[in-house]
Formats: C-alpha cells, sequence, structure tokens
C-alpha cells in the first residue's frame, strides 16, 4: 500500500497551501477525494490520543504479560494497525495518473508522534522565517496580536527542530526540511529537489508555470456593505511576496515583538 505524503509547518502562514498546489500542478502528488477529508485534515495535530489510547490498553494488557520488549512490540504494532487504517480510509494508494496523495496540515503538533503511526510515510517540513509569518498572521486576522502570533510560530518551530535533532535522526531519511524562501525564489529547482526525495518524476516541470502560481489562502482585508470588514482570498503570484524578515520594519511600535523574535530564533538557526 503506497504511503501518503504529509506536509507540515510550524503554524498557519507558512505557505503550505502554495507548496501543495504547486505538488498538484506539476502531477506529483493529488489530494484526497474532499468527500473524504477536508484540505487541511489536521489527522498528524491530533495523533497524541491515539498514543495515549494504545498506552492505556498495554497498561491493561499487563496484567497478562510481564515481558516489556513483548509489550512494546504490541503497543507499537497497534498504533501502526491504526495508522494503516487511516491510510486506506483516505485512500492513499493513489490515483489513476500515479500521483502520490498529499495530507497537508498548518502545525507541527504530533509530529515527534507520526513515526510511530506511519513509519512507512514521507513528510515535508516546510518552514517560513517566522517574522514573516507573524506579519503574515496579522495581515490575514488569524491572530489577536504580534506577540501571541509569533509565539505560536517559535513554539510550532521548536517542535521541528526538536524533531530533527531527535526522533528524525532516529527515522533516516524519510523527512525533508523546505523553506519558503527557497520554494519562491527558486521554485523548479526546489521542486526538483522534493521530486527527487519522494522518488517521483520531475523531468516535466516547467518553471514560468511554477513562478506564475498564486500564493494561495492569503487574505486581502476590504470594506463592505455598510463599512463591514470582508476578507477575499488574494492570488497574486509569489513574486509579489517579499521574504526574508518583513517583521523588523514594522516601526517602533512593535520593538517588543522584534526583540521576542530575535530571542527566540537565536537558538533556530537552520530553521531560517
Amino acid at each position: 500500500m503506497t504511503q501518503p505524503l504529509f506536509i507540515l509547518a510550524p503554524t498557519r502562514r507558512s505557505g503550505t497551501n502554495f507548496l501543495a498546489n504547486a505538488l498538484r500542478v506539476t502531477g506529483i502528488c493529488e489530494f484526497p477525494s474532499l468527500e473524504v477529508l477536508a484540505k487541511e485534515d489536521y489527522l498528524v495535530a491530533h495523533i497524541e490520543l491515539l498514543a495515549a489510547y494504545a498506552d492505556r490498553a498495554m497498561q491493561d494488557w499487563k496484567r497478562a504479560e510481564r515481558n516489556s520488549t513483548i509489550l512494546m512490540s504490541r503497543r507499537r504494532q497497534l498504533l501502526e494497525e491504526l495508522g494503516q487504517g487511516i491510510v486506506r480510509m483516505i485512500g492513499a494508494s493513489g490515483d489513476d495518473a500515479g500521483r502520490r496523495v498529499m495530507l497537508k496540515t498548518p502545525s507541527s503538533r504530533g509530529l515527534e508522534l507520526l513515526p510511530d503511526v506511519f513509519p512507512q510515510a514521507q513528510v515535508l517540513l516546510l518552514v517560513r522565517d517566522g517574522r514573516d509569518s507573524t506579519e503574515s498572521a496579522m495581515r490575514s486576522g488569524f491572530a489577536p496580536n504580534y506577540t501571541a502570533a509569533f509565539s505560536e510560530w517559535a513554539s510550532g518551530a521548536q517542535r521541528i527542530l526538536d524533531f530533527t535533532r531527535q526522533r528524525g535522526l532516529e527515522w533516516g531519511e524519510s523527512w525533508k526540511l523546505v523553506r519558503f524562501e527557497d520554494l519562491v525564489t527558486q521554485p523548479a529547482e526546489t521542486l526538483q529537489t522534493i521530486a527527487s526525495f519522494l522518488g517521483a518524476d520531475a523531468s516535466s516541470l516547467d518553471a514560468d508555470k511554477l513562478r506564475s502560481l498564486p500564493v494561495y489562502g492569503r487574505l486581502l482585508r476590504i470594506r463592505g456593505p455598510a463599512g463591514r470588514r470582508l476578507y477575499v482570498e488574494d492570488m497574486r503570484p509569489p513574486s509579489w511576496v517579499q521574504p526574508h524578515g518583513t517583521l523588523a520594519t514594522l516601526g517602533r511600535q512593535h520593538a517588543s515583538v522584534v526583540q521576542l523574535c530575535r530571542r527566540k530564533t537565536a537558538s533556530r538557526p537552520r530553521l531560517l
């Protein structure tokens, strides 16, 4: 059974829509049927519930089995079988064109448990500069203030960093870190690298087509009838996006947030 591709990111406004659309347009991947699952599935974000279920079951198994090695083996098998049930539900075997099914969530919650439930899967960890994610979240209305927006990104980025230093090393080459800035400025080269990681054919990638892809999910705030605020999806091509630290230009009124950025990103050089 073909395993799905998971796309995860520290938080919203990281570029997961753009990456998923690029993989779809180039014919490398496809979303599962919308009748089965939404495009942002959050399956991994709640995976700790499956781990908790397995742990509680194992506590009861101890009444009949004292060998810890056998118990852990049963726990591992249970989690893998639960994962395979999810794979069957989403139809991860792909479509008639041989495109792989991808599951996308703008969150890194549950990442450390993903190898236990989906040991044969592959994962793309998409990371965008935290200052840009923060500014984008504020412009899109996804956060109440800059401090909350950046703190959410910092927590998500820390989970990814911890994964790359611990579980990721144990898992081997089943995951890949992708920078949003590379995806926007060098789309063809970045997609070639991703295709190679997935074992997909990227010989027909159209660089011009990739550069013209809109950055889906970005919102524009406009004035509607009677002065009401309305949000519409802005789908301008990525050339409009200015990567690399727009938060630093926000002005002195956000100086405390800039300091928070510097402090919290000091230990995350590999993610920026």
